[in-house]
């Protein structure tokens, strides 16, 4: 798909009015169009690998939605299911490489990484025409361009407010739906004190195991993991179905209110 993309962004340039057209721009203009030219440029004729036909197309408008998944070991449970428990598995996280502009006339933006904090409230899955199929999450999304959304306490932990939520889906630069496969799942801890803000707790995978080497700051370096395939929860159920319960009883944990 790369060099299609790159095709289109260089035919975006070319159209330009002005060879001052910022990056910022295109890159705008690009989100905004590509899923409109791309169609039209493969079934014309173009030599694509049969992949690309299929995403071209988007996926059936039959989707699945779920109240659960399983995954990467993790057990997630969407915001909503979670409303009367006293657990929580609706925490994620996903790293993401982003661009920086430092202003609207930058030509020379940074690339980096983002940890993106939020919290899961809907999960979809995608299926194009049985070629294969999709999972989505998505989520309310911290504000973690500003330090109205993350700050670091005294203490150095990572602390997140989801007051102010950012990649709602209002406008269509924003993305609120990530790859399942890409999300790790965190806690969060509600700070006594400060209103509003919650403390994150990592968590690590099931099957994973630590081997007493590398530092605290990496789990890959101190971790062996067992292969875990993706797969539904067994109790995965359209929400559009009657809902059974699965509640266990044995357990007293408790976790603070989101």
């Amino acid at each position: 798909m790369e060099p299609l993309r790159n095709e289109y962004k260089q035919i975006l340039r070319s159209r330009s009015r002005s060879r001052r057209t910022q990056l910022r721009d295109i890159n705008k203009l690009f989100t905004e169009s590509f899923h409109e030219w791309l169609p039209e440029t493969v079934w014309s004729g173009k030599n694509v690998i049969d992949e690309v036909k299929w995403l071209s197309q988007g996926p059936n408008r039959v989707v699945k939605r779920y109240s659960a998944f399983l995954i990467n070991g993790f057990r997630f449970h969407t915001k909503y299911r979670e409303r009367l428990r006293r657990t929580q598995n609706c925490g994620i996280v996903i790293n993401s490489s982003i661009t920086s502009y430092a202003s609207a006339r930058d030509n020379n933006p940074v690339e980096g990484n983002v940890e993106y904090f939020g919290l899961l409230t809907d999960i979809i899955e995608l299926d194009y025409y049985g070629k294969w199929k999709v999972v989505l999450f998505r989520g309310d999304w911290a504000d973690v361009n500003t330090g109205r959304g993350i700050k670091q306490d005294q203490f150095g932990f990572t602390m997140v407010n989801f007051t102010r939520l950012i990649h709602t889906g209002q406008q269509l630069i924003d993305e609120p739906y990530v790859f399942s496969s890409q999300v790790k799942q965190v806690f969060y801890s509600k700070d006594p004190i400060d209103e509003g803000w919650y403390v994150v707790l990592r968590n690590i995978p099931r099957d994973l195991f630590d081997m007493g080497s590398g530092s605290r700051d990496g789990i890959d370096d101190r971790t062996q993991a067992l292969s875990f395939p993706e797969q539904n929860l067994n109790e995965n159920i359209p929400s559009t179905s009657t809902h059974s319960q699965w509640v266990r009883q044995d357990t007293n944990e408790d976790i603070y209110g989101l």
